[in-house]
């Protein structure tokens, strides 16, 4: 018990290191956080129209990879590429069923690549339902349809 109290007795010193961020950018001279937030809320609402046409660029892009003669393995690689970014960015600008979509082909590009070399109509069904999804992203009578999709898609794998 002794032990433990001379233990508890020592003196204890607390290291801070130099923190050369702060050195170098300085402290305290910039934007509050909450000007940052309102600042990045506002970009963001700023390019949320433009990014609708990106989207709708990436997917018609896919589209072209679908259709043309390229090797499977490329075809499914620039998917795969543009897909993945879809996944991450449509969220943010609240096309959520689009992004959704676009997890379901970075997954069977990744998970059964044999199955979409096998059948490649699989893949071309992916991209036209990223398409009909992100062309009835506003369309309340699809939401039964869009309910649907990522299960259809699911089981289109499946079988």
């Amino acid at each position: 018990m002794a032990n433990r109290d001379e233990k508890q007795k020592a003196p204890v010193e607390i290291y801070t290191p130099p923190n050369k961020l702060a050195e170098a950018i300085g402290e305290g001279k910039g934007p509050s956080l909450r000007e940052m937030q309102q600042d990045a809320e506002r970009r963001l609402r700023l390019n949320g129209a433009k990014y609708r046409e990106t989207l709708k660029a990436s997917i018609e892009e896919m589209k072209e990879h679908v259709a043309s003669d390229a090797s499977g393995f490329d075809v499914r690689e620039a998917i795969f590429a543009l897909a993945h970014d879809i996944k991450g960015q449509a969220p943010l600008f609240d096309y959520h069923l689009v992004a959704e979509v676009a997890v379901c082909i970075c997954t069977a590009i990744r998970d059964v690549p044999e199955k979409l070399q096998a059948r490649p109509d699989l893949l071309v069904l992916h991209v036209h339902s990223m398409a009909w999804a992100f062309e009835h992203i506003d369309d309340a009578s699809k939401e039964v349809e869009k309910a649907a999709l990522i299960q259809s898609l699911h089981e289109a794998l499946e079988s």
